[in-house]
């Protein structure tokens, strides 16, 4: 994953509140091959000959790694006495060549297998490794709706050397990226 993801890495601590109170925790990665097809074809890509290839995680499959997650975290905070965030990184390939169908089947299946809360108290996040090339209007609510952080392939974007200033923080597009992303600094 490179520094890029914005999602917590192992050992990094993160802040749970249960009652109103904070509780110090831990985060897991998880990250998810959910897909190897892609649409670049960057040169340190260790997958380059999978790129094209159209199949996916099947649900069965993500149903097991669910039931992995659950038992993984449950059993950490049990012999660690602190709570367990755990981070599902959607990988690839491109996760966003995924039709907005496929993501509702995962998320449905989340609301479903995953503990009461733990999607909405973020003890589960899901994030996504993505190169934004393919994010279509459909993903947005879908990517909203269950998606708590991004993290975006820096090859990706485009920086004007000709200008003599900075390009804004908030302006996606002097960062070459599409117009329905917000770009902002990581503090």
């Amino acid at each position: 994953m490179g520094d890029g993801s914005g999602c917590t890495r192992i050992r990094n601590q993160v802040t749970l509140y249960r009652a109103g109170r904070a509780v110090r925790s831990l985060a897991v990665q998880w990250v998810i091959k959910a897909t190897k097809l892609c649409n670049l074809r960057c040169k340190y890509c260790y997958e380059w000959d999978s790129l094209s290839d159209p199949s996916r995680m099947s649900i069965d499959v993500w149903r097991s790694t669910l039931r992995a997650v659950v038992d993984y975290a449950e059993l950490a905070e049990q012999q660690s006495g602190q709570a367990i965030v755990s981070d599902l990184i959607w990988h690839g390939g491109e996760p966003l060549l995924l039709s907005p169908a496929y993501f509702r089947s995962v998320l449905d299946l989340q609301r479903e297998l995953l503990p009461a809360g733990w999607l909405a108290q973020g003890r589960v996040r899901n994030c996504i490794q993505t190169n934004l090339y393919a994010v279509k209007d459909e993903h947005l609510d879908i990517l909203a709706e269950g998606l708590e952080n991004a993290g975006v392939a820096a090859e990706t974007i485009k920086f004007d050397h000709s200008r003599t200033v900075a390009p804004s923080p908030g302006d996606p597009e002097a960062f070459g990226l599409p117009s329905v992303i917000s770009v902002e600094p990581v503090k």
